[in-house]
């Protein structure tokens, strides 16, 4: 069973106790759906502020919404809608007001950065 604690520290400590508390979750189970609604309900209740945490899944043809917390999403999203991809793609995590960013754009101190690593 899953014991929630709360995150202490700086903030790379606090993610680095997320990031634990996440394999926890996650160890031992290979349900993708079951994993997604666990990590959301994690994220959404770790940290502050937030006003959506969830998963998009692709179904072969667009993304459609999967498990989430927060408020409605767009449950439908066609791939052309989205930018295109490059290898090697830098993605950055945002953390954005409660009420959404002002500009509809990121605005807020980034959080995480990444590299795509796989195109499909």
């Amino acid at each position: 069973m899953f014991a929630n604690a709360s995150l202490t520290g700086s903030k790379p400590e606090q993610y680095a106790q997320l990031l634990e508390q996440a394999r926890g979750l996650v160890y031992a189970e290979s349900d993708r759906i079951a994993n997604a609604a666990n990590l959301s309900a994690l994220v959404y209740h770790a940290l502050p502020d937030l006003n959506w945490v969830g998963f998009y899944l692709y179904d072969g043809k667009e993304l459609v919404v999967g498990p989430f917390q927060g408020l409605p999403a767009c449950v439908r999203i066609p791939l052309d809608k989205l930018p295109p991809l490059e290898p090697n793609q830098l993605f950055e995590l945002t953390l954005e007001p409660a009420t959404g960013s002002p500009t509809g754009r990121p605005t807020g101190p980034i959080q995480f950065i990444g590299r795509a690593v796989k195109m499909m």
